[in-house]
């Protein structure tokens, strides 16, 4: 049955009547639900301070609701005027209240210290929020997560870092595609590049503004000036073939250091599904001893049948015999630190069954020990 409205429903008396009229409410029933929003009786009969009460809610939420427009539009046409007063230090961080905004002022105080870096991290501000979909500090990379510096916001910093290596003026860049993620790719290219690369190779902007960060946007910057991959400080020993892999077909969803690892497995004989198995491994974000390391590799590749299942047990394996101290607790209680099982383990006259066996033993140690 539809819903009478508040004039004829003999429910009301002549002052609910007013009352509901007052509110903008059209039938009981839509009274009755913003009453119970916002905390008041749902009952038809009230008395006059009550019906005040309730006008005097409705009437500061209509003024809060009202504010809060203003102020959002207020916030956007002046947001990059905003910025500008940020970067000169005339506004505190307490008086923000955008995340993006908040960002921004600790990226200019606290991060950035050098002026000329500041003064290219404005300029970049400036063009993105009028120009791209940049302006946001959502997390980008997923491998990533929600670490401070995964965002375009950092990214954009980090670029500000290099400014000295820009190649063209940041106003004449503008986006091809409506997709962020490619809108910063075309901006870094604009920017540090002349040459492809890899889109993968985009992930170095969202490590930070640390060593480790800088020495991948080391890396970028190589290739986009054209120089060869193998002549970068990458912690693999590329062959030729490795170095054509990683530019011409490392898969855009990887990170640097997956990458990396993916175009090795693919340059010395391996197929996309030891490749992908390997890049789960801590292989995929590890590199240290790789001389041993490629010979892990060079046995999982002569070994086609073994399945791809177990190459993470192995790794794993293979780590915590040759590389994992050892701590033994002694009858008086104090603890010793012994060295690895197995420092000097190699590969040589290894079988897939013996391995897995070796690795099966292993778990079974590891299940006793968390019991």
């Amino acid at each position: 049955m539809p819903s009478s409205p508040p004039l004829t429903d003999l429910r009301l008396n002549a002052s609910m009547r007013r009352h509901l009229r007052a509110l903008s409410m059209t039938t009981v029933e839509a009274y009755q639900t913003w009453c119970r929003a916002n905390g008041f009786g749902a009952g038809l009969q009230k008395s006059p301070t009550l019906r005040q009460q309730e006008r005097h809610h409705a009437s500061q939420m209509k003024i809060q609701i009202l504010a809060s427009k203003a102020a959002a539009y207020q916030h956007k046409r002046r947001r990059k005027d905003t910025i500008a007063l940020i970067a000169a230090g005339q506004i505190g961080e307490e008086e923000l209240t955008s995340p993006v905004l908040r960002q921004i002022h600790f990226l200019f105080h606290q991060a950035i210290t050098e002026s000329a870096v500041q003064d290219a991290f404005l300029e970049l501000l400036i063009h993105v929020e009028k120009n791209s979909r940049l302006f946001h500090i959502k997390p980008v990379v997923s491998q990533y997560g929600p670490q401070p510096e995964n965002t375009f916001i950092h990214a954009l910093a980090a670029l500000a870092q290099w400014h000295t290596m820009w190649l063209r003026e940041v106003g004449k860049w503008q986006p091809s595609s409506h997709n962020a993620r490619r809108q910063f790719g075309s901006l870094s290219r604009h920017l540090l590049a002349d040459y492809d690369i890899p889109v993968c190779m985009d992930t170095a902007w969202f490590r930070g503004m640390d060593d480790e960060a800088e020495q991948q946007q080391e890396w970028f910057i190589h290739i986009g000036i054209g120089k060869n991959i193998r002549k970068a400080a990458i912690p693999l020993n590329y062959s030729k073939q490795m170095a054509h892999i990683f530019i011409s077909h490392a898969p855009e969803n990887y990170t640097i250091e997956a990458a990396l690892r993916w175009a090795q497995v693919i340059g010395i004989g391996g197929d996309d599904h030891l490749a992908d198995a390997v890049i789960g491994s801590r292989l995929g974000e590890q590199f240290h001893d790789e001389p041993f390391w490629e010979s892990v590799l060079h046995f999982f590749i002569n070994n086609p049948m073994l399945d791809p299942v177990h190459v993470g047990p192995i790794v794993d394996y293979i780590h915590h015999q040759r590389y994992v101290g050892q701590t033994q607790i002694n009858p008086e209680g104090t603890v010793e630190y012994l060295d690895p099982l197995e420092p000097n383990l190699t590969m040589k006259a290894r079988t897939p069954d013996s391995i897995l066996r070796r690795v099966e033993v292993w778990h079974r140690g590891l299940s006793k020990e968390g019991k």
